[in-house]
């Protein structure tokens, strides 16, 4: 499906029917990810409309009428979730979606619920609190298409076995290739929102969850920490043996913590 409004061009799929879910993906991927770990949660799940989003440049969306930076990123997604998901919302992100999911609820967006997967907390990549980077398992059989592909399986995954890495190939590779860099440099360069965000997130009532893989040595999991004392209402999970990949590194834990987040939103009215 096509989102044209206002000069946006969004590309989202929908499934199933109920209360709106929202999916946010992060920087260089797309919404395949999201889609591949949670959705068989559904299988036993109902009642809930899902929404997986292609952020501007990334995926099928385009960056038209969208200011590279996060601020024109969360006005973009404002338009989109009031225009396509309508009311009692709940938002589900990765990483820097995760980042964005944050800004929606400090920017005046009602939301029912956050599940935080991995999240950028700490915008400023010099004060991030991250562990040395450190592989939880690294098979040695593996045989990679080129160094290249071998430089950033090395960069972005802490569980290096053949069913990451063939995750990794069918998930994430194609989601890097299609990605705007030119507008992703843009982001990047203007990665931090001018919302507070931290205020936000102690005046959020619904139930929040975070999830973090404890050798994730991008974000880290010691400002979630921070962020989840933050959060009135909020469960906090760090998994081992997982980095800022963990839906492809232990999908199973992460559907565990998103069914028990949904049974308390559900539980919450």
């Amino acid at each position: 499906m096509q989102f044209v409004k206002e000069g946006l061009d969004l590309d989202y799929e929908i499934i199933g029917e109920g209360r709106s879910l929202v999916f946010l993906h992060g920087l260089a991927l797309d919404r395949a990810l999201l889609r591949d770990a949670l959705e068989p949660v559904f299988d036993d799940h109902g009642g809930w409309r899902r929404i997986y989003l292609d952020l501007p440049g990334h995926g099928r969306s385009t960056t038209a009428a969208v200011a590279p930076s996060a601020d024109g990123l969360i006005g973009a997604l404002r338009l989109f979730v009031a225009e396509i998901a309508g009311e009692r919302v709940c938002i589900a992100g990765h990483s820097y979606g995760a980042y964005l999911a944050q800004g929606l609820a400090a920017s005046e967006v009602s939301l029912d619920g956050l599940f935080l997967v991995c999240p950028v907390v700490e915008p400023d990549l010099a004060a991030r609190r991250v562990p040395p980077q450190r592989f939880a398992a690294r098979d040695e059989t593996l045989v990679f298409a080129d160094d290249a592909e071998r430089d950033v399986f090395d960069g972005e995954v802490s569980l290096q076995t053949a069913a990451v890495l063939e995750s990794f190939r069918k998930l994430v590779a194609p989601a890097h290739a299609s990605t705007d860099r030119t507008f992703l440099g843009g982001v990047r360069s203007r990665y931090v929102s001018s919302l507070s965000l931290r205020s936000a997130a102690r005046d959020f009532a619904g139930p929040a969850a975070l999830v973090c893989g404890r050798n994730d040595h991008w974000v880290g999991f010691l400002d979630a920490a921070e962020l989840a004392a933050a959060y009135p209402r909020a469960s906090l999970a760090v998994l081992p043996d997982c980095g800022q990949l963990l839906p492809l590194e232990n999908p199973a834990a992460l559907r565990a913590a998103f069914v028990d987040w949904l049974e308390r939103v559900e539980k919450a009215g």
